[in-house]
């Protein structure tokens, strides 16, 4: 290999060696010698635009520097000691496709001509025109024309390699130009792209936003246009940033802001129902007590319809439940049957829904977003039957214990199916078949994703024609134990001890009601703010149990279980909670932390009774008839409310409420 220089001292010969600065060299490769120094004194005057000529005498010598080294040009003898014919015309632009080759031969005809350029070569000359002064601006001509070229592709690999779509047409909107991103955005193929113009209606260097809707899809972007002008000519680049996913996404965070405010609101629409609702049912209670027959089939309608009301609070707070962050050991079975009374009236005129429980297993979960998922697969299964034929179709709920102890709920339709190009997209965001406005294609990725984070897993067969069966698996955790419960027996005797109660509601309804309950048994001392109740307190008031509301304005129920704590510790222990639903983070936490004994709203007469004729008995160190120890004569624990309590007169005192003029017996009639 070997350099030929050409300089004002003549031709000079040496190694090829470039600094790493060094311009890009031409590539002569030719065994004549003076043929190669004649070409480099001929390509002297372009030292300017390229570096020196680089000579190489054999197909060898020029494979292994190109190897090596990269050029701007190559002048190619086909006649070489160890090459023949287009031999090394193909292996030259084998290994340098992008670089231009000019080919030389001692005779050109068509025929030479005709074949090289078909091979590749970028022109032939011949050796007679080697000193010819047209053959520096020949070579000049192929090189900067190759340079563009280049240029040309490299903008196109980079253009096509970006991600915003990227579209070029001339002022009649014909389209010069469209990348990969532009043709995956308008859902075309280059052919069907360039078939017609393209225009859009946006000032020049101005962004705006771009709507394009396809058979399928819709997709958004952000589209930015700028002028051009090259020669007099004015043409337009369009670029596009697809803002389609981030669509989704912010549509997304709406509606589950939209359901977190929906659900907030839910909550605190039940705790306000169930102030009223416990008065009612008290009421109604109370009222089938005192009848001695007349209306009493009004009166156990009326309280059937007060009972199905509180049952359809309960199943509205427990999936209106903020938090969703925590998770407890629970049976689902409750869970769907509460989730099945609320999707009842979408299921009844298309299906009968069975629920077939086999699994007595226990999981980790969260109520509110099971219910969430539960109710999602339930109502997608009756949205798959129509209406009209509920006796020849089923909804079938089926709980069972699958492979590896795992817990398996099963969700059988007698639907339409799903068919097989609609399974493969079915857990997609925003993918829906229902028509619009009826589904927003959320439901089924939303509940993959809950039941993921759980643990579990969601999967579905299905069969166009006989239905669908959705299954949600999960880890179980323990055999479901039947807890006591909570309620007293429908009956509760009388009580065997008097004991005094203090009842603090900012609601005068549920203060009557809940003197009207007691006030036969015992003494009932009301107040409709916390400020009063404490007031009492500290004014040395006896008192065995209290009853107080957990949200009240001002003075809450957990502030004043705090200041009671601080006053009179042992009476703190005593308090019972009323709420109708705990739908702050602040009362969340607090039942969460303290041992006190609750009432959710509305509360049956019997289960108030009993609740205090309970605590009563414990506040006097006693325990019910049925379970108490003996206890020596005159026994009094210290602290209770014989110890404290004064000879104040045994009937009820109201204060800062309506006082009612009636009282009760211990039998719970009204006088």
């Amino acid at each position: 290999m070997r350099e030929v220089c050409q300089d004002d001292e003549g031709p000079v010969t040496g190694p090829a060696v470039y600094p790493p600065h060094a311009r890009v060299p031409i590539l002569v490769v030719e065994d004549n010698l003076e043929d190669a120094e004649l070409v480099a004194m001929r390509l002297g005057i372009l030292r300017s635009v390229t570096r020196d000529v680089v000579h190489a005498a054999t197909l060898g010598e020029a494979t292994a520097w190109l190897s090596k080294h990269r050029c701007e040009a190559i002048i190619l003898d086909l006649n070489l000691p160890d090459s023949k014919g287009f031999d090394a015309l193909v292996e030259l632009r084998r290994l340098r496709p992008s670089v231009p080759t000019v080919v030389v031969s001692g005779f050109v005809d068509h025929a030479l001509h005709s074949a090289a350029m078909e091979l590749g070569a970028e022109e032939v000359i011949s050796k007679d025109e080697l000193d010819s002064p047209l053959l520096p601006v020949c070579i000049l001509s192929i090189i900067e024309r190759n340079r563009a070229i280049e240029h040309e592709r490299r903008l196109a690999r980079i253009l096509g390699a970006m991600p915003d779509a990227v579209v070029v047409t001339s002022s009649t909107g014909a389209i010069e130009y469209a990348n990969d991103s532009a043709l995956t955005f308008f859902g075309k193929s280059r052919d069907e792209m360039t078939r017609a113009p393209l225009f859009f209606a946006a000032p020049a260097d101005t962004c705006a936003e771009l709507c394009v809707t396809r058979s399928n899809a819709t997709r958004f972007g952000i589209l930015r246009v700028t002028e051009l002008r090259s020669h007099g000519e004015v043409s337009f680049l369009s670029s596009i940033r697809d803002i389609t996913e981030q669509r989704k996404l912010e549509t997304q965070i709406l509606l589950s802001d939209r359901l977190a405010s929906l659900g907030l609101i839910a909550a605190s629409v039940a705790h306000e129902i169930n102030n009223p609702l416990g008065a009612v049912l008290a009421n109604v209670e109370l009222a089938m007590k005192d009848s001695n027959g007349d209306f009493r089939e009004e009166l156990t309608d009326a309280h059937s319809a007060t009972l199905r009301i509180s049952q359809i609070v309960r199943d509205l707070k427990l999936f209106s439940r903020a938090d969703e962050s925590s998770c407890t050991t629970l049976d689902v079975h409750p869970v769907l049957d509460s989730v099945a009374r609320m999707a009842a009236n979408e299921i009844r005129h298309r299906a009968t829904l069975i629920m077939d429980y086999r699994a007595e297993r226990a999981i980790r979960g969260n109520e509110s977003r099971l219910s969430q998922v539960f109710l999602n697969l339930m109502v997608n299964a009756a949205q798959s039957i129509p209406e009209g034929n509920a006796e020849g179709n089923e909804i079938r709920i089926v709980t069972r214990v699958g492979d590896g102890d795992r817990l398996l709920i099963e969700f059988k339709d007698t639907g339409s199916g799903i068919p097989p190009d609609v399974q493969r997209r079915l857990f997609g965001l925003f993918f829906t078949t229902k028509a619009a406005g009826a589904g927003s294609g959320l439901g089924l990725a939303i509940s993959q994703r809950i039941v993921a984070s759980l643990g579990g897993e969601l999967s579905f067969v299905s069969e166009v024609g006989k239905g669908t069966c959705f299954t949600v698996s999960f880890p179980s955790v323990a055999a479901v134990t039947t807890p006591r419960s909570t309620r007293a027996p429908p009956s509760i005797p009388l009580a065997e001890r008097r004991g005094r109660v203090l009842v603090v509601d900012d609601d005068a309804l549920v203060l009557n009601s809940v003197r009207w309950s007691l006030e036969g048994e015992h003494e009932v001392v009301c107040f409709d703010s916390g400020a009063g109740a404490l007031a009492a307190v500290v004014g040395g008031e006896p008192f065995d149990v209290v009853l107080c509301d957990l949200l009240m304005p001002r003075t809450t129920g957990m502030d004043l279980h705090r200041a009671i704590e601080r006053a009179e510790p042992s009476l703190a222990r005593k308090m019972v909670f009323m709420t109708g639903g705990a739908f702050t983070r602040r009362a969340r936490d607090f039942l969460t932390t303290k041992p006190n004994r609750r009432l959710e709203k509305p509360f049956r007469v019997e289960e108030l009774r009993g609740l205090v004729n309970e605590l009563v008995l414990q506040s006097h160190g006693e325990e019910p008839a049925q379970d108490r120890r003996h206890r020596p004569s005159g026994y009094a624990p210290k602290g209770s409310a014989d110890q404290r309590r004064d000879t104040e007169p045994p009937e009820s005192r109201v204060s800062g409420t309506a006082n009612a003029s009636k009282t009760r017996d211990a039998g719970g009639r009204r006088h």
